[in-house]
């Protein structure tokens, strides 16, 4: 905007005019709008996308964490912080950030019942995403990683006769507004696009949301998958993935000012992905909330509908892991845990002495991918937890009454 048009709408909340002014964050930095803004009658000063606050969060902006200032001129507004993606740490932080006086949360739940995950390691992504579209009419949105794909999707779907459209931010503003309404209204089944789609959406028969790659987080992806069965019927959420894409993104994050964090994120992403429990319970499980997937089963995720993994008694493991842990101290992470397991002759295992303790190497009975998979069984049934900067493997209170009580350990577990 002119400085000429940004005056006139300051004068328009000064004299009344207005019920709503939209800033950024970033604003609340400029001198003018400062002066300005002690002579507007604020009702409400409301935080939209509020994860970006927390370092946590999936879309952390440092322009955010100025916003508290705004305290200091109307220090008696009150604050309403939204978000529709927060962990359990970054809704603390939102409140640390933001100096709520007290604790003061009002949370839904995440759960969709009517979105069905599945996960499917494909290597010809573009022949799975046919089978998919043709199995089951209905809406869809296709998230592609680049604008080039995007185009290349696009041409696949209308080649097989499916009517589709590519969408990107390339694209200029009126063509964009275009192609969103023709899909909105029905007149385009497939909108193909990059994660630059989304922002006011509101059309509610979305039965597909296809991811062609793995997103940079849960947080992403739940954003986005969010976008399917807004009507409460039945819809899929689908990814598609390759071990390649884990090597390209992991190759963007060179360019990343926070790689050890957009890292930390993706693992979430990874560990979702690879899992071979419940992917409802798992997205749950990640943003602080239980879901017991037994008596929900039917058209919940890929894992639930596919032939239940039998119950295995994993006690023996169970104890030795747990003991590992308290032997090492709590202070390290799950690879290091199960090294010491696996008996490695790390240097870091020597330097510490862990390879005198004697957990050190009665874990070969299953292999290191065994391991990580069980460590994540055990933390969504809340006998571990990772906690701290560096996601050191704990074990919570059940945990250790499990281990006193020698508890029998049974999970859908096959270490075969």
């Amino acid at each position: 905007m002119s400085r000429d048009e940004t005056l006139a709408v300051y004068d328009n909340c000064i004299f009344g005019a207005c019920k709503f002014l939209y800033i950024s964050p970033e604003r609340l930095q400029n001198e003018l709008f400062l002066n300005k803004l002690t002579a507007m009658s604020v009702c409400m000063i409301v935080v939209d996308e509020a994860h970006c606050i927390s370092q946590w969060g999936h879309d952390f902006r440092p322009s955010y964490l100025k916003i508290a200032d705004i305290r200091e001129t109307l220090p008696n507004t009150p604050i309403l912080a939204l978000t529709a993606t927060a962990t359990p740490q970054v809704v603390d932080d939102i409140m640390t950030g933001l100096r709520f006086a007290q604790p003061n949360v009002i949370r839904t739940s995440f759960a969709r019942p009517n979105i069905a995950y599945v996960v499917r390691l494909a290597e010809d992504k573009e022949e799975q995403m046919l089978k998919i579209l043709n199995r089951v009419q209905g809406s869809a949105i296709i998230y592609a990683r680049s604008r080039k794909k995007t185009r290349v999707d696009t041409e696949i779907l209308t080649s097989a006769g499916i009517s589709a459209n590519y969408f990107h931010a390339g694209l200029d503003t009126k063509e964009k507004d275009r192609r969103q309404d023709a899909w909105t209204r029905g007149e385009t089944r497939v909108i193909v696009c990059t994660n630059a789609f989304g922002m006011g959406i509101d059309k509610p028969n979305v039965r597909f949301v296809i991811h062609q790659t793995m997103p940079k987080s849960i947080e992403q992806y739940y954003q986005e998958i969010g976008r399917a069965g807004r009507d409460g019927l039945q819809s899929e959420a689908i990814l598609l993935y390759s071990r390649a894409d884990i090597r390209k993104i992991r190759f963007l994050f060179d360019e990343n000012v926070d790689k050890e964090r957009a890292e930390r994120l993706f693992k979430g992403m990874i560990t979702y992905s690879d899992g071979q429990c419940c992917r409802r319970q798992a997205l749950l499980h990640y943003f602080g909330e239980k879901f017991d997937p037994r008596p929900n089963a039917k058209n919940c995720c890929d894992v639930c509908n596919s032939e239940p993994v039998p119950l295995s008694d994993m006690t023996i493991p169970f104890q030795k892991l747990l003991s590992c842990i308290i032997r090492t101290g709590s202070k390290f992470g799950t690879h290091y845990v199960v090294d010491v397991l696996l008996g490695s002759r790390q240097k870091k295992i020597y330097a510490n002495k862990h390879n005198q303790l004697s957990t050190y190497g009665i874990g070969k009975e299953l292999t290191k991918g065994q391991w990580l998979d069980f460590v994540d069984l055990l933390i969504l049934q809340d006998y571990l937890m990772k906690a701290g900067d560096y996601h050191v493997l704990t074990i919570t209170a059940g945990g250790l009454a499990a281990l006193r009580s020698k508890e029998r350990i049974e999970v859908p577990f096959s270490p075969k």
